[in-house]
């Protein structure tokens, strides 16, 4: 176990996680009022994507071989679920 004091930074961060949530979900209502269901949801759901190409610039994690065909393979799929 681990104390969980609060911060000030750790506060702070949760904060701002909060309220880039709460815009995250106020600009994907506004999408799907506007725009197909499917294709939306299925644009929001690429996010891991993005997560495993920053991880080599921000976290200096390699890339294995599997990773990239599996990033390759969720654009293939999206651009064929979004014609």
């Amino acid at each position: 176990r681990f104390p969980a004091a609060p911060t000030t930074a750790g506060v702070l961060c949760a904060l701002a996680s909060g309220v880039c949530g709460a815009i995250g979900m106020l600009f994907f209502s506004l999408a799907i009022k506007r725009g197909d269901a499917a294709i939306i949801v299925s644009l929001s759901a690429i996010y891991p994507v993005f997560t495993v190409l920053l991880s080599p610039l921000i976290l200096q994690e390699k890339l294995s071989l599997t990773h990239v065909v599996g990033v390759l393979l969720v654009t293939l799929g999206v651009m064929l679920v979004a014609r």
